[in-house]
């Protein structure tokens, strides 16, 4: 992350040098858990919508832009929505979302409009994809559903800021088509007669769909089962604990799996040296992360960094509660793994370093301490309680049975 900071967030400092807006999507939260990225992405967002086309709303896939693909990119263009989202989450800035709110809408719109299938309505094209695959850059299920399920997920993270920045009478509008392009995910992309998500391009089975949609809340609930059940027989099993996919996959996948509580499997597709992994880069001498799973490319990408998300949301339990933006809320919830004795991060918030460690003292027993910061509250999510919290140090006891 540090190497890619020259004044934008670049995706390699020896090579391209281009502020890819696809890399800031996937890559950029890892950087706000690490750094105090305000100021740069307060900058970076001014350059996105800079080069914003004023007459259609098309966004480049480079910022500052360098007119390649304008408007050809939702699925990278997308930053322009999202990286308000998390300056909003992780430093409460309001003011960016009310500042860029009308260029955010003219993005929608444009993406709605100009990238839309005239013969499938609510489906949508791009000229990219699930960047940096094991299937390719361009992976051969096609684009169309990677930029359609990130659509449904950019308008559902309008209307949540819509709802804070108080710009109620854009919400019909966007839940007009968040409905719309809910409903194409299953006529175009959902496989009825064996339950899983796949790209218009008939190929086996994808992890990035199938996970895209169940994180992005696009699967019914009939179905959310049996679409878990096979994501994870084709991590463990069939793909050996290795997550198989690209940028945006990855992104979901290492936030879905805890979520889903298998926080035991992430631990395991972590640490696996075996190739496609981060086991497999550091045994093959690296030191920093790879642009593409096999060598041969950069050895100085970020975007790929997601895991660490995993790290400190979910080892260590450092997260927030997004309907009170800036971490003022904190949500404390730590997963206990097999194998995983400790576990200990920080994070500098706006309002103050936020603390906790995880520790086990005994076979099955353990100690878990956190810090609120001055004029925060938290809640403190652990097996069999739950409670909420003021400011202050804290120590609890936990014992796992059969964990």
């Amino acid at each position: 992350m540090i190497s890619n900071l020259h004044s934008i967030p670049t995706d390699c400092p020896h090579r391209e040098k281009n502020g890819w807006m696809g890399d800031a999507v996937t890559g950029i939260e890892m950087g706000m858990g690490n750094y105090d990225l305000a100021a740069s992405m307060t900058k970076f967002i001014r350059d996105i919508f800079d080069g914003q086309n004023p007459e259609t709303g098309g966004l480049s896939v480079i910022a500052p832009d360098n007119n390649y693909v304008g408007g050809k990119s939702p699925l990278w263009g997308s930053a322009g929505v999202q990286l308000p989202y998390y300056m909003l989450n992780y430093y409460g800035d309001k003011r960016i979302v009310e500042q860029y709110w009308d260029k955010m809408m003219h993005f929608t719109e444009s993406v709605w409009n100009l990238n839309q299938s005239k013969e499938k309505p609510g489906l949508f094209t791009d000229v990219l994809s699930d960047w940096s695959s094991v299937f390719g850059n361009r992976p051969n299920e096609g684009e169309q559903v990677y930029v359609t399920m990130n659509y449904y997920q950019v308008l559902t993270r309008m209307m949540e800021m819509a709802k804070v920045i108080g710009k109620t009478a854009d919400l019909k509008s966007l839940q007009q088509k968040a409905d719309v392009v809910k409903e194409a995910a299953y006529t175009y992309f959902f496989n009825k007669d064996i339950q899983r998500f796949e790209g218009i391009d008939s190929t086996d089975y994808r992890q990035g769909p199938n996970a895209l949609a169940l994180y992005y809340g696009l699967v019914k609930p009939e179905h959310q089962e049996k679409v878990l059940n096979d994501l994870i027989h084709d991590i463990t099993v069939n793909r050996g604990m290795h997550i198989y996919g690209g940028i945006f996959t990855g992104l979901v996948l290492w936030e879905l799996l805890p979520q889903k509580g298998y926080a035991d499997i992430a631990t395991k597709v972590a640490i696996n040296n075996t190739y496609p992994g981060y086991g497999f880069m550091v045994k093959n001498g690296a030191t920093t992360l790879w642009e593409h799973w096999p060598d041969g490319a950069s050895h100085m990408h970020y975007f790929m960094g997601f895991v660490d998300n995993f790290f400190y949301r979910h080892l260590a339990g450092i997260t927030y509660d997004n309907s009170v933006s800036g971490f003022k809320k904190i949500v404390f919830q730590p997963k206990f793994v097999n194998g995983i004795n400790s576990a200990k991060a920080s994070y500098n918030s706006i309002h103050g370093e936020i603390k906790a460690e995880l520790k086990e003292t005994s076979e099955g027993e353990y100690e878990y301490k956190v810090l609120v910061p001055a004029n925060c509250t938290a809640e403190v999510v652990l097996p069999g309680r739950k409670e909420q919290v003021k400011s202050g140090g804290y120590t609890y006891k936990i014992k796992i049975q059969n964990k």
